[in-house]
């Protein structure tokens, strides 16, 4: 799946010293060259100062999100944001729930049955939103929340992560097998 990669891809993606986070990197790149094909959508790729990438021809908006477990993107036509994440180990719930919730998540939380899990959806939350303004994570996290930010969202609970996307309007989600994606990329080696 490396050598397949454009040079300008192999240069900013051989700086990734850990084998799962490059294999995530390049199979999140591989899933967004399909989802466009799938669409048949042809984006220019640009990044702005934040290192977004973005559609130099203004059309669509994109991002692609990954973690241990999963990898995914949104691809649309207004502002989106996505982000998947493996739902947080205990010991990092503790230390950084009181740093990132506000005092109306932290009680959302404590009433919570599944409160790794909540604490997950409301993080993919604030990141898929900052990723949609095009920020990514910067200022107080505790004042970005759902009763404030004027998004459509959805949140996705699976066995080991969440996935969440904002965006100004709703949109579909697919799921599409790691096998389709080796499939795609082994079609793309004949051509």
């Amino acid at each position: 799946m490396y050598n397949m990669l454009p040079d300008n891809k192999k240069e900013k993606y051989g700086f990734k010293r850990n084998y799962n986070q490059l294999f995530q990197t390049i199979f999140a790149y591989w899933l967004l060259q399909y989802s466009t094909d799938y669409l048949n959508i042809h984006l220019r790729l640009s990044e702005n100062q934040y290192g977004k990438p973005y559609d130099l021809n203004g059309k669509y908006y994109f991002n692609i999100s990954h973690c241990k477990d999963a990898v995914a993107c949104i691809i649309g036509n207004t502002f989106n944001g996505i982000d998947v994440e493996s739902i947080i180990n205990k010991n990092c719930y503790d230390i950084i729930k009181k740093k990132v919730c506000n005092k109306n998540e932290l009680v959302l939380l404590r009433n919570s049955d599944e409160p790794l899990v909540e604490f997950t959806k409301l993080w993919t939350f604030k990141e898929s939103y900052l990723k949609m303004m095009g920020t990514g994570i910067i200022g107080d996290l505790k004042k970005v929340c759902y009763n404030n930010c004027n998004v459509f969202f959805e949140s996705k609970v699976y066995e080991k992560f969440v996935l969440t996307y904002c965006s100004i309007n709703k949109e579909e989600l697919y799921e599409v097998s790691s096998d389709k994606i080796i499939a795609y990329i082994s079609n793309q080696k004949k051509r």
